[in-house]
C-alpha cells in the first residue's frame, strides 16, 4: 500500500505539472495575440483619419502598457494631444491614470500627481470598461481558463486524465494485492523449506559435537602420553646432567692430582735419558726419550681434557682484559722460530702495526696460539709456516692468520672437529677419543673470549687458521661492542648476551647469596613471596618486557608453592611457556625432585646452591630452548 500511494503522488504532481504548462502556453499566447494586434494597429494608424486615429492612440496606450511603457506614454499624449470636447471623458480619464501609473512606475512623482490631479476631475469609471471593449474586440472570447466545456469545474481533458489515472491506481493496487499474496506463499514455503535445512544442521552439528568430542578425548590422551613421556626424557636428561656435570667437576678438579705424579713421570726420565746420554747407551737412552716424549703428549691430552671439563662445569673463570696482540704473536714466535728451524722449515711472520688493544684473556690466547703453531709444524714436514696479524677498521676487530704447507685433516676428522666446535646442539656430549682435541679447546677459549676461530684445510695445498678478536674501541666508533663484551657475563655461553633473570625466594639471606651468586649474569628481578611475583611479572609483561630464566623456591609463603605459583604463570602469562622454570628445593629425597618435574618445572637444584651448578644449569635449559 505504501508504494500504491507513493505511484499516486507521483502522478499527481506530474498532472499539477501539465496543467501548469497548459496556462503557460495560453498566457504565452495571449501575448502573441497583442502584439498582432499592436502591429496591425499600427500599420492602420498612418492612413486613417483623425478620429480614428485617436481611437487607435487610445488602444494602443492601453495595450502597450505591460509591454513597453515609453511607447504607452507616446500614444497616450497623442491621444491628449488629439482630443477635443466631443472626446468622451470616460476615455480621457482612463489616460490620465495610466499617464499616472506610469511616471510612478518610473519614480516621476510629480508628474504622476500631476495626472492624478487631472484625472480627479474626471470620472473613474472609464478605463476598465474600454479595456474589456478592447479585449472583447480584438482577443474575441478566448480565454483558457474559463472554459465552458468542463465537467464538474474540469474540462474534458483533465476529466479523463483523472479518470485513466485513477484506473491506474486501482489496477497498480490490485496488482501489489496480488503480488502480496503470492509472495506471503513463497515466503511461506521458503520458511518450511528453512525449517528443514535448520533441522538437518541441528542433526549435522550434533553429529559433528559427538566426532570432535570423541576425537579431543583421543587426542587429550595422545597428549597426555606425549607430556609422560617429555617428563621422563626430562627425567632421564636430568640424571644424564647431573653425571656428566659430576664428571667434568670431578676432571677439573683433578687437575693437582694427575699432574703431580705424571710431572714424576716426566722429571725422572728426563733425568734418565741425561743419564744415559753420559753413560753412551744409545739403546736406554732413546727408551728414556720415547719415554719423555710420550709423557709430554700425556701431559698435552690430559691438560686440554681438563680444561675443556672445567669450561663445561663452568669452573673456568676467564680474565678479559686489554691486551696487545702483536706483542702476545711476537712471544709465541720466540718459541716456535726454533722449532720450525729443527724441522727444516721456512717460518714466516708479518705484522699489522696500526692494530689498537684487543679483548682477551692473554694467558689462555697464548696457551690458543701454541695449539695452533704445535699443530702447523708437527703436520709440516717441508715447505713453511707464517703467523700474521692483521685489523678490519669497519668491524674493528684485529685477526691472526696462521698457515701452513703441511698434510691437510682428512675429511673425517674435519668432520668431527666442525660438529665439535659447535657443541651447542649437542650439550656435553663430546668424546675425547682421536684427535684434534687441542682445536676443540682453542675453539672454545676463543668463543669465551668474543671471538671466533675457523678453519680451512685442503689436501695437496695445507690448513689455514683465522682467529678474530674484538678491539678496543677508537674515538668516535659506537660502543655497541664493548657493552656486547661487558654484558656477556654466562662463563660458557657468552652468545646468550646479558640474561634477565626473575628470582622468587622468601628467605632474605637466600635472596642475597643468589643475588650475589648471579649478578654477573644480567639482570636479576626478585619477589618475596606468589602475590609479589605476580604483580611484578603483570608490570613487566605489559610493557613487553620479558625474563629469560625463572628461579622459584619450593617453600614459599601460604596460599602460595612454588609448583601453584609456577602454573598460575603459565596460565595467566603465556609467553612464559617459552621460558625455563627452574626449581630450588631444600628437599633431597629422589622422589620430592621427580615430583617437580612431573608439576612442569624443567629443571631443579637443591639446597645449598652450588654457583657452577646452577650456572651450568641455566646454561643448559637456554640451550634446549634455543633448540626447539
Amino acid at each position: 500500500m505504501k508504494i500504491s500511494l507513493l505511484i499516486l503522488i507521483i502522478l499527481s504532481i506530474s498532472f499539477s505539472t501539465s496543467s501548469f504548462a497548459q496556462v503557460g502556453k495560453v498566457e504565452q499566447y495571449s501575448n502573441a495575440k497583442t502584439a498582432l494586434i499592436i502591429d496591425s494597429l499600427e500599420q492602420v494608424i498612418s492612413n486613417s483619419p483623425e478620429i480614428v486615429n485617436r481611437d487607435i492612440s487610445y488602444q494602443l496606450a492601453h495595450l502597450y502598457k505591460h509591454i513597453d511603457q515609453d511607447q504607452a506614454k507616446m500614444f497616450a499624449h497623442r491621444f491628449i494631444f488629439t482630443s477635443d470636447s466631443v472626446t468622451s471623458a470616460i476615455m480621457l480619464n482612463s489616460i490620465y491614470g495610466l499617464l499616472a501609473n506610469i511616471h510612478e512606475s518610473q519614480k516621476n512623482i510629480d508628474s504622476s500627481y500631476y495626472y492624478l490631479t487631472l484625472q480627479s476631475s474626471l470620472s473613474d469609471d472609464s478605463r476598465l470598461e474600454n479595456n474589456d471593449a478592447i479585449k472583447q474586440k480584438y482577443l474575441g472570447n478566448y480565454n483558457g481558463n474559463n472554459s465552458n466545456n468542463g465537467i464538474i469545474g474540469f474540462s474534458s481533458i483533465n476529466f479523463f486524465i483523472i479518470l485513466i489515472l485513477i484506473l491506474f491506481i486501482l489496477i497498480i493496487v490490485a496488482y501489489f494485492s496480488v503480488s502480496k499474496k503470492k509472495n506471503a506463499q513463497k515466503e511461506a514455503a521458503k520458511n518450511k523449506e528453512l525449517e528443514f535445512a535448520n533441522t538437518k544442521l541441528q542433526e549435522f552439528s550434533d553429529e559433528l559435537q559427538q566426532a570432535i568430542m570423541a576425537n579431543t578425548i583421543d587426542r587429550a590422551i595422545e597428549l597426555e602420553e606425549t607430556s609422560n613421556v617429555i617428563v621422563n626424557l626430562r627425567k632421564s636428561l636430568k640424571k644424564a646432567e647431573e653425571s656428566n656435570y659430576l664428571k667434568n667437576a670431578f676432571l677439573g678438579t683433578m687437575s693437582h692430582q694427575i699432574r703431580t705424579p705424571l710431572s714424576g713421570i716426566m722429571g725422572f726420565s728426563d733425568m734418565l735419558e741425561t743419564e744415559l746420554a753420559l753413560r753412551g747407551n744409545e739403546d736406554l737412552y732413546e727408551f728414556a726419550k720415547n719415554i719423555k716424549e710420550a709423557g709430554e703428549k700425556l701431559m698435552s691430552l690430559i691438560t686440554n681434557i681438563i680444561d675443556i671439563s672445567s669450561i663445561e662445569a663452568n669452573i673456568l673463570e676467564l680474565n678479559i682484559i686489554s691486551c696487545d696482540l702483536n706483542k702476545i704473536v711476537r712471544s709465541v714466535e720466540k718459541e716456535y722460530v726454533f722449532k720450525a728451524k729443527e724441522k727444516g722449515l721456512i717460518f714466516k711472520t708479518k705484522f699489522d702495526k696500526d692494530i689498537p688493544a684487543i679483548y682477551a684473556d692473554k694467558d689462555n690466547l697464548v696457551k690458543v696460539l701454541k695449539v695452533v703453531m704445535d699443530n702447523a709444524i708437527q703436520y709440516t714436514s717441508k715447505g713453511f709456516v707464517t703467523i700474521s696479524t692483521s685489523y678490519n677498521f669497519k668491524k674493528n676487530k684485529a685477526t691472526i692468520e696462521v698457515k701452513d704447507k703441511g698434510i691437510s685433516i682428512d675429511t673425517e676428522t674435519m668432520k668431527m672437529l666442525i660438529e665439535s666446535f659447535d657443541y651447542s646442539k649437542h650439550g656435553s656430549s663430546l668424546t675425547y677419543q682421536g684427535s684434534g682435541l687441542g682445536l676443540i679447546l682453542a675453539h672454545r677459549l676463543i668463543t669465551l673470549m668474543n671471538g671466533s676461530l675457523e678453519l680451512v684445510s685442503e689436501k695437496e695445498i695445507g690448513t689455514e687458521v683465522v682467529i678474530t678478536l674484538p678491539c678496543l674501541l677508537a674515538e668516535g666508533q659506537n660502543d655497541t661492542d664493548k657493552n656486547t663484551l661487558e654484558n656477556a657475563t654466562i662463563i660458557n655461553a657468552p652468545e646468550y648476551g646479558r640474561l634477565k633473570i626473575f628470582i622468587v625466594e622468601d628467605d632474605r639471606m637466600n635472596r642475597m647469596v643468589l643475588e650475589k651468586m648471579l649478578k654477573k649474569t644480567g639482570e636479576i628481578t626478585t619477589a618475596i613471596d606468589g602475590d609479589d611475583a605476580l604483580k611484578k611479572l603483570k608490570k613487566t609483561s605489559s610493557s613487553g618486557n620479558y625474563y629469560d630464566v625463572m628461579l622459584f623456591d619450593i617453600n614459599l609463603p601460604a596460599p602460595w608453592d612454588g609448583m601453584k605459583l609456577m602454573r598460575e604463570i603459565r596460565k595467566r602469562f603465556p609467553h612464559t611457556n617459552n621460558t625455563p622454570f627452574i626449581a630450588q628445593t631444600a628437599y633431597a629425597m629422589s622422589g620430592d625432585k621427580d615430583l617437580y618435574l612431573d608439576a612442569g618445572f624443567n629443571d631443579y637444584i637443591s639446597k645449598p646452591i652450588n654457583k657452577t651448578e646452577l650456572i651450568t644449569m641455566i646454561q643448559k635449559q637456554l640451550e634446549l630452548f634455543k633448540n626447539r
